[in-house]
């Protein structure tokens, strides 16, 4: 972010490895909390992350930042290799996947809101 200082943070890849049909090989773009690096205003700026889910916390605080207006930049290498297993948080609450309806639901009222 040094060279590019019209960023607020910088996201990276994720190598992927593990069960469940996952493809070691896999490298995924796009937002996620252990790629992030960010400047301490921005992320103020958009608050921190929400305490009253169990899965989606980085996903809304990612919807905020988009909203707030916050720029990224991805990186291309891969800096995260993620394993995934039986007891990744994402498998054993899979019966709170509604914590993302809930997610989505708030991005959308903050998006009519401003219109």
């Amino acid at each position: 972010m040094g060279q590019r200082p019209s960023e607020d943070h910088a996201l990276a890849k994720v190598e992927v490895a593990g069960k469940f049909g996952v493809n070691a090989a896999d490298a995924a773009e796009g937002p996620t909390a252990g790629t992030m690096l960010i400047r301490r205003d921005a992320f103020l700026r958009v608050g921190l992350f929400s305490e009253d889910r169990r899965l989606g916390e980085f996903i809304d605080w990612y919807a905020r930042a988009r909203d707030a207006g916050l720029r990224d930049q991805v990186l291309p290498e891969v800096v995260l290799r993620r394993r995934v297993h039986g007891e990744n948080l994402t498998i054993r609450q899979s019966g709170k996947r509604s914590d993302y309806l809930h997610v989505l639901k708030a991005a959308l009222d903050r998006r009519r809101a401003s219109q």
